[in-house]
């Protein structure tokens, strides 16, 4: 094989003028030398693209016999469904079909010695099914098995398991559940009523988002399960409706990556735990993502291997005229971009590519080359007419975005504005009036448009409920006496209980003076006060004695149902509590009066469209009172003759009962 290598190498040094016809004659020559492979079962004699309704694309290859069953996966980054077909071979005119068809771009189909690989790109990652019906192998995609299931599942990355355009009636989750794997893993379970509900797997926000569209989730279901007793990198599964679509929102800690599935009506999504060398590796991994290839070379020259790459890749290559030197390598199964990579590196080169023209130099005149090219547009800009433009801004505040490009500026030191560039803000029309280049005025309106968006609105329904309950009780005491001396009263008496043995008294001898003093008189009166009276009459005097007592209980409520509506980012206030006056004094001597508020205020989570419940502010007044006789009301027995005793207890209680519902974005616009 090393012989064989070198003497094509020679052949073609001594035919300089047919370099590239000798290179070919040597990858001719090699192949010649390989071992024999297994023989081809099927043979791809023709491939057909058709359009399908709800964004499919139907893709079949026509083989001159039964093809075998593929195997595939996914690539997000790019996007591309990826089919190997063992035993096949290719013969197809041409290795790209361009399809232009909704999302699907392109399709490749390469041949190695022991299958074929049938790749497809796509504008985003959606599911896909294969079968195969007689010579047939139909490839659809953006649509699911017959069982509802698609092929793939793709690790680590947003799987759209049912992009499936189909019409979901009566679709529901019938359970969800948690399980740890025997490698650490977590692992969430739903299962689905329907199992062509469309699901969809993505990363937001550091956590992984299971939505499923046109779903009803049981009210039992909408909770928040908490595995962290687990131990997988999982802590929080909550599962909530949002409108017509089921959310599960997966909170999980360190690093870890995922695998979506279905099986029937299982969907299953599993979270696992990766190191940091797995990491590592990862990225080392999907760092290129060319097709692979094979060099086998030793003292060739670097333009050569560079035309090699450039005829495998349908590249358009221009290499600068220092390009030079010579290079052995022996590379198998490696991506075309990483076979290119560590060719520019071991010769000090660099590429840049513009579309598919693939420019090939030294790292440093490239440098050079760039840095001419920005000082040209620099001398460029600043010799460009200048523009007046006025930008309405349409939701947000201009002044508040003229302060924000100012601060960025003050920070960094830059600014999206020339030298020569100024602005001016017209507050009352709420516009920009910007004077710069036409390229900068482009720069900036693009910025606005990316900014001036109208925000998402939250209306805040709240019931405040302010409870009461009062409790009173009072009982007192009137008593006195008297005795007649000479048709005289000598003592007082209690005048209620005086005035009926008056009327006694008078019938039986005579007119008398009505007594008007009392010796206690600390008995209960008011609405709904009870007395009892009990008097003592004899030749000549008189003893009488009064008990009186109320109580009051009573309960109120108080209901309000304020509305309000919020921006997104933006506070709203409900507040308790009173104003305390305080005296402020400044540094003549002169003072003046402020107030403090002294209000209770809180900061609460709440689902969409659910409630919560903020209470505690509970007040309680409390007072016992007593009015007695000096001296003789201390007196122990004795001294309840000589007063009267009050107790009062008031309760207030204030609920606020807070519902916040995330407005549509068709009812902001």
């Amino acid at each position: 094989m090393l012989n064989l290598t070198k003497r094509c190498y020679r052949g073609m040094v001594r035919r300089t003028a047919r370099a590239r016809l000798g290179t070919f004659a040597c990858f001719m020559a090699l192949a010649s030398a390989l071992p024999a492979v297994p023989a081809f079962g099927a043979t791809i004699e023709s491939i057909e693209f058709s359009s399908l309704p709800g964004d499919r694309t139907e893709i079949r290859m026509q083989f001159d016999g039964t093809p075998p069953e593929p195997t595939g996966y996914t690539i997000e980054q790019p996007a591309r469904i990826v089919l190997d077909m063992p035993t096949v071979e290719s013969a197809l005119e041409k290795k790209h079909f361009d399809l232009g068809i909704g999302n699907a771009r392109k399709v490749s189909v390469v041949s190695t010695k022991d299958r074929t690989r049938a790749i497809v790109n796509l504008t985003r990652l959606v599911g896909y099914e294969t079968e195969i019906q007689g010579n047939t192998l139909y490839l659809t995609v953006g649509g699911a098995g017959a069982s509802g299931v698609p092929v793939t599942a793709q690790r680590g990355s947003a799987v759209d398991v049912g992009s499936r355009q189909v019409a979901v009636t009566d679709s529901r989750i019938e359970s969800v559940d948690f399980r740890r794997g025997e490698q650490g893993e977590g692992r969430i379970l739903i299962e689905l009523s329907n199992p062509k509900a469309p699901v969809n797997v993505s990363m937001d926000g550091g956590k992984i988002r299971i939505e499923v569209s046109d779903t009803q989730l049981p009210k039992e279901l909408q909770r928040r399960l908490d595995v962290t007793d687990f131990a997988t990198p999982v802590q929080i599964v909550d599962a909530l409706q949002q409108g017509p679509n089921v959310t599960f929102t997966v909170d999980a800690t360190g690093d870890f990556d995922y695998l979506a599935y279905q099986a029937d009506n299982r969907l299953s999504v599993d979270v696992n735990p990766v190191s940091k060398e797995e990491l590592e590796q990862r990225t080392d991994v999907f760092k290129f993502s060319g097709e692979k290839l094979s060099l086998n070379f030793q003292d060739i020259e670097v333009r050569s291997v560079l035309q090699l790459i450039a005829d495998f890749t349908d590249l358009n290559l221009v290499a600068s005229d220092t390009v030079a030197g010579r290079i052995t390598l022996r590379l198998k199964n490696v991506p075309w971009d990483q076979a290119l990579e560590l060719i520019l590196k071991t010769k000090g080169l660099d590429q840049r590519q513009v579309g598919n023209v693939l420019l090939v130099a030294p790292a440093a005149e490239i440098a050079a080359r760039e840095k001419l090219e920005l000082e040209n547009q620099k001398q460029i800009s600043e010799l460009a007419p200048l523009r007046t433009e006025f930008i309405q801004v349409r939701y947000a505040s201009a002044t508040a975005l003229f302060e924000l490009f100012n601060n960025a500026a003050g920070e960094s030191g830059q600014t999206m504005l020339s030298d020569r560039g100024s602005v001016i803000v017209d507050e009352r029309t709420n516009a920009i009036i910007l004077t710069d280049t036409a390229e900068k005025l482009e720069d900036f309106r693009r910025v606005i448009a990316q900014l001036d968006v109208p925000v998402r609105q939250v209306l805040i329904e709240a019931r405040v409920v302010t409870a009461t309950a009062n409790f009173s009780e009072e009982l007192g005491i009137r008593w006195g006496g008297g005795k007649i001396t000479n048709d005289k009263w000598k003592f007082g008496g209690s005048r209620q209980t005086l005035t009926e043995l008056q009327d006694i008294i008078v019938s039986g001898s005579g007119e008398i003076s009505s007594p008007q003093d009392l010796v206690v008189d600390l008995g209960v009166s008011g609405p709904g006060a009870s007395s009892f009276g009990v008097g003592i009459t004899g030749e000549g005097y008189l003893l009488d004695l009064e008990l009186s007592a109320l109580a009051s209980d009573g309960h109120a409520e108080v209901v309000a149902r304020p509305k309000v509506i919020t921006a997104d980012k933006s506070s709203a206030y409900i507040e308790s509590g009173v104003e305390i006056p305080y005296q402020e004094a400044s540094s003549s001597g002169a003072t003046s009066t402020s107030f403090k508020d002294a209000v209770l205020e809180t900061e609460v989570l709440v689902d969409n469209g659910q409630t919560v419940v903020l209470g505690g502010i509970f007040q309680t007044d409390r007072n016992v009172s007593t009015t007695k006789t000096p001296f003789l009301g201390d007196l122990p027995y004795v001294g309840a003759l000589f007063r009267t005793k009050t107790e009062r207890d008031d309760k207030q209680e204030l609920l606020i009962f807070i519902t916040p519902k995330i407005l549509r974005d068709s009812l902001t616009r």
